[in-house]
C-alpha cells in the first residue's frame, strides 16, 4: 500500500511532485498552471486485486484528461468516486456535476474529462478496468454520471467506500480479494438503481442547477445563457443540449421566469404607482416593447389591458 504526503517536501516543490503522484495513482493528468501554488496533498493507494482503490486529501487545484491522454491509456477504466468532504466539479460529455459530501459518481476514463476541487475536499476513488467489470458482470460496460447515494443501493456504496477509506490500512496485508468483490457488487447493485430510474441522471441534475440559478438571477437584465453557462462551468452547448427534448430551452426558461414574475407584479394592487415599464425593467427586460410583444404571445393580451383587466375583478371581488 502507498501512502504518500506533500508534508515530506519544500512548498515550492510541492505542486510538482503533486501533480506526479496524482499521475501515478489515478491515471495521467494534466494540473493547471494556475496552481502552482497548491499547498497540501495526501494519497492512500491499496492494490485490491486488479482494481485499484485510492483515498485523497487535497486543496482546492484543477486538471483535465483530454483525448490524446484517453487513448493512450494502457486500459481503459471506470472512475467510482465518491466525496466525503468539500467540493469538487466533474465535467464530462455533457454532464457537469457539483459535488458535496455525500455524493457519488462513476467517470469513464476512455472519454475526455475535467474536474476542480472547489474546497479542500477528501474522497475516495474505486478504478475498475474495463475487462475486469467485463470478467464480473458479463459486461465492460457502465453508465456515467451522478448516482443517487441517498437511498438504496446507491448509500450502501457510499458507506462501503466510506468506510474502506477510514480502514484503508487494515487491508493493507490481508483481505484484498474479498473486498475487491465487495466493492464491484456494490457498485453493480448501484448501477442496477441507476438502470432503474432510480439514479439522479446527470443531466437531471443540471436542470436543477439551472433552475435554482435562474431562480437566483433572472432579474439582472444582462442574464442570458452565456453567462449562465459561464457560472456553472460548462459550455452553452453543453447547456443547450440538457434541455434536449424537453420541449423548452435555456432561453425561453429565463423568459418564461420574468414574464410570470411581471404578470404577478402587474396584478399586484401594492405595485400600482409602479410603471409598466418600471416593472419589465424591474423583472430583467431590457425594454418596454420587447416585454409588451412577449407579454402578449405568452398570455393573450397586452400587459396594460392585463393590469386593467386584474383591477377590474378585485373591484367586482370587493
Amino acid at each position: 500500500m502507498l501512502t504518500w504526503s506533500t508534508d515530506r517536501y519544500r512548498t515550492e516543490d510541492r505542486f510538482d511532485v503533486w501533480h506526479d503522484t496524482l499521475n501515478a495513482t489515478h491515471l495521467p493528468w494534466r494540473l493547471n498552471k494556475a496552481n502552482e501554488r497548491f499547498c497540501r496533498a495526501e494519497i492512500q493507494s491499496l492494490d485490491t486485486g486488479v482494481t485499484t482503490f485510492v483515498t485523497c486529501r487535497c486543496d482546492p487545484c484543477a486538471g483535465f484528461r483530454d483525448a490524446k491522454m484517453a487513448r493512450a491509456d494502457s486500459g481503459d477504466f471506470y472512475g467510482i468516486l465518491a466525496l466525503q468532504k468539500g467540493r469538487e466539479r466533474v465535467r464530462q460529455d455533457d454532464w457537469s456535476v457539483e459535488m458535496r459530501p455525500g455524493d457519488v459518481l462513476i467517470w469513464d476514463s476512455a472519454r475526455p474529462i475535467r474536474f476542480d476541487v472547489l474546497e479542500s475536499i477528501e474522497k475516495a476513488t474505486l478504478l475498475v478496468p474495463k475487462h475486469r467489470l467485463a470478467e464480473v458482470a458479463g459486461t465492460p460496460v457502465l453508465p456515467s454520471g451522478r448516482v443517487n447515494s441517498t437511498q438504496g443501493f446507491g448509500a450502501l456504496l457510499f458507506d462501503r467506500m466510506r468506510g474502506v477509506s477510514n480502514q484503508i490500512s487494515d487491508f493493507a496485508t490481508v483481505g484484498t480479494p474479498q473486498l475487491e468483490l465487495a466493492l464491484l457488487r456494490d457498485v453493480l447493485n448501484a448501477v442496477g438503481d441507476m438502470r432503474s430510474n432510480e439514479m439522479v441522471s446527470a443531466r437531471q441534475a443540471l436542470r436543477e442547477r439551472v433552475e435554482r440559478v435562474i431562480e437566483a438571477r433572472f432579474q439582472d437584465q444582462d442574464f442570458a445563457p452565456a453567462v449562465l453557462a459561464e457560472m456553472l462551468g460548462i459550455s452553452v452547448r453543453a447547456l443547450n443540449k440538457a434541455f434536449e427534448n424537453s420541449g423548452t430551452t435555456v432561453a425561453m426558461k429565463i423568459r418564461e421566469r420574468r414574464l410570470h414574475a411581471a404578470k404577478t407584479d402587474l396584478g399586484n394592487p401594492d405595485l400600482l404607482r409602479c410603471s409598466v415599464t418600471q416593472i419589465c425593467l424591474t423583472r430583467g427586460f431590457s425594454s418596454v416593447e420587447h416585454f409588451s410583444r412577449s407579454f402578449r404571445a405568452r398570455f393573450g393580451i397586452s400587459p396594460r389591458d392585463y393590469r386593467s383587466q386584474a383591477c377590474a375583478e378585485r373591484s367586482k371581488a370587493v
